[in-house]
């Protein structure tokens, strides 16, 4: 048998100013429609560089395996964010110690849209600088389980992950160190660690607290 101590109070979490990423997104320019990274067809915003940043795009972002992707700078996606298996997201050195905001977020359809998916064996990766990419999902989609705003099954311990109003569902076998959300649902074999340089950039002093509402084993 065990028990869990009691909580601190429940606080309203930490605010993300999503709003200023979306409009320094704007200043690098708007890209119509999805974008399918690494695709002939006219529809990849990266123009076969595999190297985005600075841009809105007015669709899904879709990366397909094994393009292993650099950014930039930030990215306002008017949709979903699709990452597929076997892929590496490496962090510009162009951002020094700037970290990198990554939006996904569609105000006509905050519901169902603006989810940001990764698949397995995805890696995000720092540069020389210590500096990772922070996903933020506006979705407002709060049950884990048919549409989380965030669905992760990665090696996530180098990226932060954000849902304000929504549900981050953590599949089995993740190993994770940065996430903040309305609600947080984690499978079995699944690693939390605590890294100080990435709980800076999600977490501000007295902004919030954790409580347990149920634990279930699958």
């Amino acid at each position: 048998s065990f028990a869990f101590s009691s909580p601190p109070a429940k606080a309203n979490l930490a605010s993300v100013d999503a709003t200023y990423w979306k409009n320094k997104a704007l200043e690098g320019g708007v890209w119509n429609g999805d974008c399918n990274i690494g695709e002939a067809d006219g529809t990849d915003c990266a123009n076969g560089t595999f190297t985005i940043g600075s841009k809105e795009i007015i669709g899904d972002l879709n990366v397909p395996s094994g393009v292993n992707l650099t950014v930039t700078g930030p990215l306002w996606v008017k949709g979903d964010i699709n990452i597929s298996q076997n892929n590496i997201l490496f962090t510009s050195e162009e951002t020094g110690k700037n970290s990198i905001m990554v939006v996904a977020s569609d105000p006509d359809n905050p519901v169902v849209k603006g989810r940001v998916v990764t698949s397995s064996n995805v890696e995000f990766r720092r540069n020389s600088q210590g500096s990772g990419i922070i996903f933020i999902s506006e979705n407002k989609g709060d049950d884990c389980a048919t549409l989380p705003a965030i669905d992760m099954t990665s090696n996530t311990a180098t990226v932060v992950f954000v849902a304000i109003d929504g549900c981050i569902n953590v599949g089995s076998n993740s190993n994770i160190n940065g996430i903040l959300g309305k609600k947080i649902h984690i499978k079995n074999n699944s690693t939390i660690s605590y890294d100080p340089s990435l709980a800076r950039a999600i977490v501000v002093p007295d902004s919030g607290g954790w409580n347990v509402v149920n634990i279930r084993e699958y």
